[in-house]
């Protein structure tokens, strides 16, 4: 059952996990954990995406013409389902720029739908514009969560229109897809960081979420996307999936009635304890894990006299955090000096994962 009531929920289809295709209301976000044991608070899961869900719609555009408040668009279907009312439908490679944007369909005619607009259009022919209507199909994985799902972290990726993921009954940007971060903390769902981005995920792409303290990253293929601090959710013992969707097109939003979308897949989930770093009778003293923006804090950094340019960071929350560049062009120093160290002592930098960052215990 989906996490709200509705009956969508979570189907398997081959070896693969994704969204029920069922009547469902609203945009539910669905949950399922692993029961057959529990894990630690310190966690790695992941998953591998094997299909992902075509366009609801795509149009090939031949001629725009300008009215008042609006623009009607000539057009031929390529792919998908035909148009509706309403539908979001994101239009681009028109002739003129202002005819390109991301647009709610109010009316359709033979051949031509028509949008309203705030910025007036320019009439023009022999166009080679394209328009995309968007699908709404999200899987994900889930660590540190309660049986409950009242507390949770867990990230959405896939499909996803500007139209249904506002909810507002509006279009506010070109987002076609997304790649985010979220947590359950007493029953309320709360974004932490993410990204609208320009190109999709592959198929064989694999996703992984860890939680490590309050240190919370997204890794994919090996490579750290996105890593954040957050104490919300200390203690939940179960891993699981997610998934989400809706069918935006011919439904007003908020919804109140439409089908789940289930075509994107995901398979080959995995979880396990993260286990420890600490080497047994050692005891950690101190750690670092640069997920603030800018130079390294002084103190507990300082720098060597033969390398003064100071280390600095990288932001976190919307990309791979971890020690970026230095200050000023040169070699660059960052001096832990905070404690006096006894001997013997040691001082591993271990990656958790990905090219730049780290997660440093001294």
């Amino acid at each position: 059952m989906a996490s709200d009531g509705t009956t969508a929920g979570i189907q398997l289809i081959g070896h693969a996990y994704a969204s029920g295709s069922g009547a469902q209301v609203s945009f539910p976000v669905t949950f399922a954990f692993w029961n057959q044991n529990q894990f630690s608070a310190d966690q790695i899961t992941s998953a591998k995406i094997s299909a992902i869900a075509p366009a609801q719609s795509v149009v090939s555009i031949t001629a725009a013409t300008a009215g008042s408040g609006i623009i009607t668009y000539t057009y031929t279907l390529t792919n998908g389902t035909a148009l509706v009312v309403p539908e979001e439908i994101i239009v681009t490679g028109m002739t003129n720029a202002n005819n390109n944007g991301t647009f709610l369909i109010q009316s359709l005619g033979s051949g031509t739908f028509t949008v309203p607009v705030t910025t007036a259009g320019t009439t023009e022919s022999g166009s080679t514009g394209t328009g995309t209507s968007p699908t709404d199909a999200i899987c994900g994985i889930v660590n540190r969560a309660t049986i409950d799902a009242q507390n949770a972290y867990y990230v959405l990726i896939g499909n996803n229109s500007s139209y249904v993921a506002f909810g507002d009954g509006a279009v506010h940007d070109n987002r076609q897809y997304c790649h985010e971060l979220w947590k359950n903390n007493g029953g309320t769902g709360t974004f932490i960081g993410g990204q609208t981005p320009t190109a999709f995920d592959a198929v064989n792409d694999i996703w992984q979420l860890l939680t490590a303290g309050k240190k919370l990253a997204m890794i994919r293929n090996g490579v750290m996307f996105i890593s954040v601090d957050d104490t919300s959710v200390v203690s939940g013992s179960y891993a699981g999936i997610t998934v989400a969707s809706a069918t935006g097109a011919g439904n007003t939003v908020p919804l109140g009635a439409n089908n789940g979308v289930s075509g994107t897949q995901w398979t080959n989930w995995t979880a396990r304890d993260l286990g420890t770093l600490n080497i047994s009778g050692w005891t950690k003293r101190a750690e670092e894990s640069f997920n603030v923006a800018g130079p390294l804090a002084n103190p507990p950094w300082s720098t060597h006299p033969a390398w003064a340019n100071s280390v600095t960071t990288q932001s976190s929350t919307l990309g791979p955090a971890g020690i970026a560049v230095g200050s000023t062009a040169g070699t660059n120093s960052a001096l832990y000096t905070n404690r006096v160290w006894a001997n013997p002592s040691a001082r591993p930098c271990t990656p958790i994962c990905g090219r730049r960052s780290r997660a440093d215990a001294f």
